[in-house]
């Protein structure tokens, strides 16, 4: 997808300036995925680590099996349905809801970022550690990313990162 303006609310998400990066990254098409480093004739492995396709950055982040089962988890939880688009620019751009309250609004559109980012340290994780965790242990990292995140609103300072844990759709989203 070519760099444009249409990416530049990536630089007001409230998530740390190293996510928004990677996020312009993954936008402009820069992100090294393995399909990347072949391009710059690197010679890597040329199979996507959580199954056996081709990765690119679309593939790893949406229409791969370990990151639909993911988004699966998160997206039951949240009641959400969702039709997964064709890559992560449009994705992030889909994903918007205007709650009641600014900050669960705020809270809402970090939640593919946080999929997305985790699905990244999960990857790198096998890549350099070797060391695999499920889809179900990756979607509880993306809730507990969501908490450290959200410590940025005043609305939610004294929520109880246990509490997130166990409800966090009711806490973020009033989802019962």
């Amino acid at each position: 997808m070519a760099p444009s303006a249409e990416f530049s609310f990536i630089w007001s998400l409230h998530c740390p300036p190293k996510i928004s990066f990677f996020l312009w990254l993954i936008a402009h098409g820069r992100l090294p995925t393995i399909d990347m480093l072949q391009n710059r004739r690197i010679d890597v492995h040329a199979t996507c680590l959580f199954c056996t396709a081709p990765e690119t950055a679309s593939h790893l982040f949406l229409h791969c099996d370990f990151a639909k089962s993911v988004w699966d988890v998160l997206t039951m939880k949240l009641k959400w349905l969702y039709a997964m688009p064709e890559n992560v620019a449009l994705a992030l751009q889909a994903w918007q809801l205007n709650l009641s309250d600014k900050a669960k609004s705020e809270i809402w559109r970090l939640v593919p970022v946080a999929i997305i980012w985790c699905l990244w340290k999960e990857r790198n994780n096998r890549v350099f550690n070797g060391n695999p965790s499920s889809a179900a242990v990756v979607a509880h990292k993306v809730v507990y990313m969501l908490f450290t995140w959200s410590l940025d609103f005043k609305y939610f300072e004294e929520v109880d990162s246990k509490e997130v844990m166990r409800n966090w759709c009711k806490i973020y989203f009033d989802i019962h």
